[in-house]
């Protein structure tokens, strides 16, 4: 598989317009041999929209995604881009995969950020309701893992998506200044640690003040970045690509049973303590 990542500078609040540049940038990676292209945390809007990520909003199947999946059959590609999601009368932070036949799913980001970081404010509990679910997507290269920015901090999610199979995990991003030298750690560190191919794409450009700073990546399942975009202040749209081969992943969990020495028990008594940080037991 022929994965492209696609570093996107959108335009805040131009939908018509950040959707022209998803198909078009769809396109050049498709004429490039591209079979999987995979755009940023809410490509489809920029992400410092505060109140008005519920006015743009839309179900999947709305106008949006009918495109991407009209250009996805045209194209014969994979498409995995993020949009604000309206769903009855929950809004969700959403990535929608999509493929020729359609859309193939849709993962809500689990862990909503609401607290401020590095000079950034965010917001993200007032307008969204978090998803309750771990996807894996059983796409026609195998299964994949998916997860949105902040949800990067939070080791357990990749690790059930591994010990579901997939084989390849991405994250699709927002992150601003700093924040993109930690994520390709943790790009890194989640990929060695579950045996696995792990993609980190991140917007780029500065929207009300807040500059997002790109250094999108592949790792492999040794920890090492073999493809990078830019990173910084003043950047381009820009798209990196790679061949993937899931069968150097099926090898390397053999010849490192990390997921087969993994103890269930272990991870239950996570759970329980986690719990009980919620909900105390009663005396």
């Amino acid at each position: 598989m022929k994965l492209a990542l696609v570093q996107m500078k959108p335009e805040l609040h131009n939908k018509k317009r950040n959707l022209e540049k998803i198909l078009d940038l769809s396109s050049q990676a498709a004429k490039d041999g591209a079979d999987f292209v995979a755009f940023p945390e809410m490509a489809l809007t920029g992400y410092v929209c505060g109140k008005r990520w519920l006015e743009h909003a839309e179900p999947i199947g709305g106008p949006a995604t009918e495109k991407v999946v009209k250009l996805a059959k045209d194209k014969n590609i994979d498409i995995l881009f993020g949009m604000p999601e309206l769903n009855g009368s929950l809004a969700h932070n959403s990535a929608v995969l999509i493929e020729p036949d359609g859309v193939l799913g849709v993962y809500r980001k689990l862990h909503l950020v609401t607290f401020e970081y590095a000079g950034v404010r965010y917001e993200e509990h007032l307008f969204f309701k978090p998803g309750f679910d771990i996807k894996v997507f059983d796409t026609r290269f195998g299964k994949i893992g998916v997860e949105i920015c902040y949800d990067f901090w939070f080791p357990e999610i990749e690790r059930c998506c591994a010990l579901q199979g997939a084989w390849l995990l991405f994250n699709i991003s927002a992150s601003p200044f700093k924040v993109p030298d930690v994520f390709r750690l943790l790009a890194q560190a989640r990929a060695v640690e579950n045996q696995a191919f792990f993609a980190f794409v991140n917007e780029i450009g500065p929207q009300e003040g807040v500059v997002f700073e790109g250094g999108s990546c592949i790792v492999d399942n040794a920890a090492q970045i073999i493809e990078s975009a830019q990173y910084g202040e003043d950047l381009n749209d820009e798209i990196i690509q790679r061949e993937l081969d899931p069968d150097i992943i099926t090898q390397a969990r053999l010849d490192l049973p990390l997921l087969r020495d993994v103890r269930p028990e272990i991870l239950r008594r996570v759970a329980d303590i986690a719990e009980d940080l919620y909900f105390p037991p009663k005396r």
